[in-house]
């Protein structure tokens, strides 16, 4: 009990004398400093999200569109090609000074320029990335279309990368043909199931294909459109999530079979399998 009486930071009593208030200066200044860490931290996370999310340009490149608009606008040329004196037609700015208004459109037409660029690159980094020729060549042999490649992505990949800078610009998970799931569903269970067995499966399988298969089969292609990953929140709500059963053993299964295939002591394999 004299430990929890220190620990707490406020206390007051009720005397003859009064109402006695008691301040636990060092414990109270614990807590002030780490409140400030806490929303330190906070702030540093949110500025790398958003950091992550304008990659590969950085937030100081806005205040760079918009002075190079509003320098450009002033010398009598229009970067816009007509842009912003749209803008400044079809935006109600009436209630401010013609100028004002003017540089207000400039301003919109910066941002709007440099979240376009933003897009480009990420977009065209996404296009590049989907090349995957450059891993079947032989070594020491490149291309010229690699070589092509390479330049390309070394010109829009940007400078000083965070974590996740790249995880808008990577390409979407492709959805895999539904005759393909099917032949790989049937090769992976044949080898524990009988013929007769087997044999049925063989008939659900190619009902389940010209059936429910197919309109499943265009829902999961819609939501790969929509999602960057289609499989991981079904993956780590029903596979680790909801699921009851031990995750290690039946969805972790590459540390068990190492322990069988890598020679190792039997003391680490008992150890590996209890952690």
């Amino acid at each position: 009990m004299a430990e929890a009486h220190q620990a707490v930071a406020f206390s007051f009593q009720i005397t003859h004398n009064g109402l006695e208030v008691d301040f636990d200066h060092e414990v109270l200044s614990s807590i002030w400093h780490s409140g400030t860490h806490s929303i330190i931290k906070h702030c540093q996370r949110h500025w790398h999200d958003l950091v992550a999310g304008l990659y590969p340009l950085q937030p100081y490149t806005l205040a760079l569109f918009i002075f190079a608009s509003l320098i450009l606008k002033n010398v009598g040329l229009d970067p816009s090609f007509g842009l912003i004196a749209f803008i400044d037609h079809h935006v109600p700015l009436e209630y401010l000074a013609p100028s004002l208004a003017l540089y207000l459109s400039c301003v919109l037409y910066g941002f709007l320029a440099w979240i376009g660029l933003i897009l480009f690159i990420r977009y065209s980094l996404k296009i590049l990335f989907l090349y995957k020729a450059w891993m079947y060549e032989p070594r020491g042999k490149i291309s010229v279309t690699t070589r092509i490649w390479m330049a390309l992505v070394q010109l829009l990949k940007g400078h000083n990368p965070r974590l996740c800078s790249y995880q808008g610009s990577l390409p979407n998970l492709p959805v895999p043909k539904l005759e393909d799931t099917l032949r790989r569903f049937l090769l992976t269970v044949r080898p524990i199931l009988n013929d007769e067995q087997y044999s049925e499966l063989e008939k659900l399988a190619a009902e389940f294909q010209q059936g429910v298969g197919k309109r499943m089969q265009r829902y999961l292609r819609l939501k790969s459109w929509w999602a960057t990953n289609y499989v991981t929140d079904w993956w780590e709500e029903y596979v680790y999530l909801r699921g009851r059963i031990p995750v290690m053993v039946n969805s972790n299964f590459y540390v068990m079979v190492s322990c069988h295939v890598l020679p190792m002591p039997a003391n680490f394999k008992y150890g590996l399998w209890y952690h």
